[in-house]
């Protein structure tokens, strides 16, 4: 029972964050993320990964705002608004069976699904810092909303496998960037 509540405290500070995170109003060039989460991801881990989204994205020259939620319900301030679901094992396993996946999301329907256990599973397996390599699965998963289908690279952060330990999270390709770039600023 103290297990459980610890977890609903957690996820409840979490979800709490998320919204304190998001901006009354957001810019043009802003991406909002409307973060729903099915999984119980350790505070700090999701803290370290929210952090690599938005310093990675903001080397690109886009803003990441952070936000609860579900995008379709989301003001027209001219921001994009995105979702982002993490799902627990038996989710993932349903929307994924291929458990190589660690997320998988539509530049169509503007969703990413993450597949949390099997994030942190790889990044305990392989000694990678379990922050980074969320926030490495999230980077990538956004990048596919926001990049044209079939966005796939042989290297950089849109690569399709990741395989060992990841010691840093990869940049856009410099066309990349700019696709999004150009995306980001074309918002009403």
């Amino acid at each position: 029972m103290a297990n459980r509540d610890a977890a609903t405290v957690v996820a409840v500070v979490v979800l709490g964050v998320l919204v304190a995170g998001a901006s009354a109003t957001a810019a043009p060039s802003d991406v909002v993320l409307h973060v729903t989460t099915y999984t119980q991801v350790p505070a700090r881990q999701f803290s370290d990964a929210r952090r690599a989204v938005v310093t990675l994205y903001a080397s690109i020259g886009v803003q990441i705002v952070w936000a609860g939620g579900v995008a379709a319900s989301a003001p027209a301030d001219g921001a994009l608004h995105l979702d982002v679901i993490l799902l627990n094992a038996a989710m993932a396993k349903r929307q994924q069976p291929n458990v190589a996946a660690f997320g998988q999301a539509s530049h169509e329907t503007k969703r990413a699904y993450i597949f949390c256990e099997r994030v942190l599973d790889h990044a305990h397996l392989t000694g990678t810092d379990p922050g980074r390599m969320l926030g490495l699965v999230l980077a990538h998963e956004i990048g596919h909303m926001l990049l044209p289908r079939h966005s796939h690279t042989a290297i950089g952060l849109m690569k399709a496998e990741w395989i060992g330990t990841i010691t840093a999270i990869p940049e856009f390709l410099p066309e990349q960037a700019e696709t999004i770039r150009t995306l980001t600023s074309k918002r009403p």
